[in-house]
């Protein structure tokens, strides 16, 4: 059997900043309770905007994600 597909790479810009728990951050830098930004949302804040994608954040995606979760957990205690 063969499938046709189509590939995307799905990035990106300008995403909201977080701490280094994830929590976003507005723009007069308080922290918006109970919001975290992970993966590709904040990857460019951190990477550039010259990262291509095509899986070069994955590790930086996971990475964020478990802080996050972490983050998740002490706050809905």
């Amino acid at each position: 059997y063969a499938v046709g597909v189509a590939t995307y790479i799905l990035t990106a810009y300008a995403g909201p900043d977080i701490t280094e728990n994830c929590e976003v951050i507005r723009e007069d830098g308080s922290i918006i309770p109970g919001l975290y930004g992970v993966g590709e949302l904040i990857a460019t804040n951190i990477m550039g905007y010259d990262d291509g994608g095509h899986g070069s954040s994955l590790q930086y995606d996971m990475s964020t994600g478990r802080i996050a979760a972490a983050s998740v957990i002490d706050y809905i205690g």
